[in-house]
């Protein structure tokens, strides 16, 4: 199957701090971003992992952004 890239533009919502998970200490970052869309606004979250948190530095809640994402998944306990 081809990854597929996706682009969703908005404005941040929120950003949250810098996580730790995991034993091996996995860092994760949450980004929400508010998109337009008709009378009211959707909030897309987004988790950003490892290298890619120092990408988020610089942005701020109200700033306007783009991301670029793709979507993965696998079946997780027959589900």
């Amino acid at each position: 199957m081809n990854q597929q890239d996706y682009t969703l533009t908005g404005t941040v919502h929120h950003k949250g701090a810098v996580m730790t998970r995991g034993a091996k200490g996995f860092q994760v970052q949450q980004l929400v971003v508010a998109v337009a869309d008709g009378e009211y606004e959707q909030l897309v979250s987004f988790e950003v992992t490892g290298k890619k948190i120092e990408i988020l530095r610089p942005v701020e809640v109200g700033m306007d952004a783009t991301v670029h994402f793709d979507i993965r998944g696998r079946e997780w306990q027959g589900k």
